[in-house]
């Protein structure tokens, strides 16, 4: 019998037409066996099973990703509630058109309850502009004050002006003592208050 390196097609022809069915039947039944053995043993331990572990690798990892976006969810819904409820005061502190009119009036109620005294007011007449696009939306009314009193009524006044229910903050300050009374102070400070265009100040009444 040649080597099996060395048959040809025919010699294997040969070869199985001379084994007897008791041997083909033996053959089969090993080659059954051996694919049993496969499909039951070979294919779950070490084909399937580095599969299902690969998968439920990424489902635990998928698991936990989720988590942490709940997580976050949590804290970014957090952050975007106060940010809006940041957003909705300062508009809220907005002045409307108009309204900057009447500041001259009301900041003398506040240095009268700071107890100085409104040495001269008036708007300045110089417009400035916001920055674009921003300048679509607001607009800047400036006012300049000469006031005069004591240290703690001037810091006392300022302070009112600051924490003023609607937007209105100082921008320029300069004190100076006076000679003859050097408890009393003469300051010169420039007032700035931001207000709504007409479009958004429409936009702000209807909602």
């Amino acid at each position: 019998m040649k080597p099996l390196n060395q048959m040809t097609p025919q010699d294997f022809l040969v070869l199985a037409k001379s084994i007897d069915k008791k041997t083909w039947t033996m053959i089969g039944a090993g080659a059954a066996g051996a694919l049993l053995l496969t499909y039951f043993l070979v294919w779950p331990a070490w084909i399937k099973r580095p599969m299902v572990k690969t998968q439920i690798a990424a489902v635990q990892g998928q698991i936990i990703q989720l988590q942490t976006l709940r997580r976050k969810k949590t804290v970014w819904t957090q952050e975007k509630e106060a940010s809006e409820k940041f957003i909705k005061d300062v508009k809220g502190r907005l002045y409307f058109p108009g309204e900057t009119s009447l500041l001259l009036g009301k900041i003398a109620r506040l240095a009268d309850e700071s107890q100085i005294k409104i040495v001269s007011s008036s708007p300045q007449e110089v417009k400035t502009d916001f920055p674009k696009p921003f300048d679509a939306k607001y607009k800047a009314d400036y006012f300049d004050f000469t006031v005069e009193g004591g240290y703690h009524q001037i810091a006392d006044f300022i302070s009112r002006v600051e924490s003023y229910d609607k937007i209105l903050r100082v921008e320029d300050f300069t004190i100076t003592p006076e000679e003859d009374t050097p408890e009393k102070h003469m300051v010169h400070l420039t007032l700035s208050a931001v207000s709504l265009q007409e479009p958004q100040a429409a936009a702000a009444a209807g909602t």
